[in-house]
């Protein structure tokens, strides 16, 4: 499950790059293990991210819509 979280002024003290201050977290479990990855975003990346996500939700669902009105022509 992916996890966002706006960084604290605190965090981005001293940050080579304080615009990014999104943080999208990914848990990964290896061999018994959880690590954590994580990627620091600008909130342009984000509205960008959440705006291709959405187009390409749109495009699967389209294609399937049409995949189920072929099967039903056949």
């Amino acid at each position: 499950m992916l996890t966002l979280r706006l960084l604290p002024e605190v965090e981005l003290a001293g940050a080579a790059d304080p615009k990014r201050c999104v943080e999208l977290a990914e848990p990964r479990r290896t061999e018994g293990t959880i690590t954590i990855r994580t990627l620091r975003l600008t909130l342009a990346d984000l509205v960008r991210l959440r705006t291709e996500t959405d187009l390409a939700l749109a495009d699967i669902r389209t294609e399937v819509m049409r995949a189920r009105q072929r099967g039903a022509n056949h």
